[in-house]
């Protein structure tokens, strides 16, 4: 008889747990987004890591959906008692360095994605959804609503956001209101770049284009600002504007208010480059009121300012609690026109400091050329051609003036009829000025550098 033994063998397995989900599975992103994470096990617990290494129980423990600025790497494993730990979920997110392009034309819809084939149809749609990087791209034709900034989440210094035409077609923006809204007190607005546009008044009633109010990093270029009845560009109580490239001219008089090209105030660290300025009631550009400090204004047209007889202003005026603005490599003429009875091509008032006037050529003005106030210490006045003006070239008032190398005699200009005040071989300006390439200033009005023979050349061209 055989004998037999039973055994029963338990053998316990542990249960491993599902993978957890990551939603987005991995994306590309302008500013941030918005990362969620599940498990299907109940009780389980995920832990993560951004920086792609393998995350354990000593890792983050995920409560909530989390919101990623940056690129990372993001794993996540799931862990609960009594259970084999999930496999690690990895998913990958990149900040564009670019950002989207959103486009917008007159025959589309704001229904649309928004794509150049399918563009919004509205200024404001696409403005709503730009983001730091982001480009809104606007097709060509006459809109009738503003550019509303305060919809536009700022930009950074690596991702500015930018507001342009698209190619080479002509955008116009004629509102019947300011161009660009919304900037008074809203210092959200910052690292905007608007490129291409034309902004034009006609029927806005007593409106000024644009007040930069309290923003900080705005860039407007390659534009057309013109027919506002009020100053063209209105600057105050901010820093870092750049303006460059533009057309501002023809801006429109309200009985005898003086309105202005550019009109900036408690301003600071800011650039006026490029542009041509002409035919505004007022003067071309008045630095006024408040503190600004270390503005340069450099390579502009500034002509046929000054059209009534109320405005004394002429080409540029620096006044106020001004310190270290920089006047260089500028064409100022024929500022005085219509009623006008007085219009200096530079005047420096009774209250700015240290204002370097370098490398101008002033020509035709209806006042004195430079005029420099009483009780304006340490100014600079050096390589300036100033010539034909009715009251004479430089009226020095100020205190420690430095005045050097200036030339008001004939300086040989290919046609100043002609407004052509490029140099003619022979010209008394030629080589004739001090070197200021230790003050940053390598190039002329038109991009040539400096100096090309044995020293600068006198005036705003480098012959």
């Amino acid at each position: 008889m055989t004998k037999t033994t039973t055994f029963t063998l338990f053998v316990s397995v542990a249960l491993t747990l599902a993978t957890p989900t990551i939603t987005p599975n991995g994306a590309s992103f302008s500013d941030s987004v918005s990362v969620a994470m599940q498990s299907t096990t109940s009780g389980a617990t995920i832990y993560y890591t951004t920086d792609g290494s393998i995350p354990t129980q000593s890792s983050i423990v995920y409560t909530g959906a989390m919101t990623l600025a940056s690129s990372a790497t993001v794993n996540a494993k799931a862990f609960k008692s009594g259970y084999t730990p999930s496999a690690v979920a990895s998913a990958s997110f990149t900040k564009n360095s670019t950002g989207n392009t959103y486009y917008v034309a007159l025959n589309g819809n704001d229904s649309n994605p928004g794509t150049l084939g399918s563009p919004f149809r509205t200024l404001a749609k696409g403005t709503s959804l730009l983001r730091p990087g982001d480009t809104l791209s606007i097709r060509g034709g006459t809109y009738t609503e503003p550019v509303n900034v305060t919809s536009i989440k700022a930009g950074t210094a690596a991702l500015p956001t930018t507001i342009s035409r698209y190619g080479s077609e002509a955008v116009i923006i004629r509102p019947g209101a300011p161009c660009i809204a919304g900037t008074y007190g809203d210092t959200t607005v910052a690292y905007i770049t608007f490129d291409g546009l034309i902004c034009d008044g006609t029927g806005a009633g007593n409106q000024q284009y644009w007040t930069i109010w309290q923003s900080h990093h705005i860039t407007f270029k390659n534009g057309e600002i013109k027919n506002w009845t009020g100053n063209g560009i209105f600057i105050m109580d901010t820093h870092d504007i750049h303006i460059v490239n533009n057309k501002i001219h023809d801006q429109n008089t309200e009985d005898v208010n003086r309105w202005y090209g550019l009109y900036i105030c408690d301003t600071s660290d800011s650039i006026v480059e490029g542009n041509d300025i002409y035919n505004n009631p007022g003067g071309g550009i008045q630095i006024y009121n408040g503190t600004n400090n270390n503005n340069i204004i450099r390579g502009n047209l500034i002509h046929g300012n000054d059209q009534l007889s109320t405005s004394v202003v002429g080409g540029i005026v620096v006044y106020s609690q001004s310190d270290n603005t920089q006047i260089y490599n500028n064409v100022i003429f024929g500022n005085g026109t219509g009623s006008a009875t007085y219009s200096p091509g530079i005047t420096v008032g009774p209250g700015p400091t240290n204002t370097k006037i370098w490398n101008n050529t002033i020509y035709g003005n209806l006042g004195y050329g430079i005029q420099i106030y009483p009780g304006s210490p340490n100014n600079v006045i050096k390589n300036n051609i100033v010539i034909n003006n009715k009251n004479g070239a430089i009226d020095n008032q100020g205190v420690s003036t430095v005045i050097s190398n200036n030339l008001s005699i004939d300086p040989s200009f290919v046609n100043a009829a002609a407004n052509d005040f490029r140099l003619q071989s022979g010209s008394a300006a030629i080589d004739a000025g001090i070197d200021l390439s230790s003050f940053g200033i390598t190039t002329d009005i038109s991009g040539l550098n400096r100096p090309r023979g044995v020293s600068f050349d006198i005036g705003a061209y480098e012959y």
